[in-house]
């Protein structure tokens, strides 16, 4: 995995508009990619935190809940249901 045939399978995927067509599933990479940002928001905040993935939120903690998403600019402002 990785790589330029990571990437071309990537767009190629894009282009057909076929999850099916990724050598590895979109929920796999969002896995992989939870566990060290939940760590850098905890770095980032300095102490532990508790986060409910079920809710998508820290339990009671709205700086760290800040830090899981930012303010884009106009004109790249991302809608919240896209």
């Amino acid at each position: 995995p990785g790589g330029a045939e990571h990437y071309a399978n990537f767009i190629d995927a894009i282009r057909s508009g076929r999850d099916s067509d990724l050598t590895s599933p979109v929920a796999e990479g969002v896995l992989s990619t939870a566990l060290p940002h939940l760590a850098n928001i905890a770095y980032r905040v300095g102490r532990e935190v508790k986060y409910l993935g079920s809710h998508g939120k820290f339990v009671n903690d709205p700086e760290a809940d800040m830090l899981l998403s930012r303010k884009y600019r106009e004109p790249f402002v991302v809608k919240e249901v896209v």
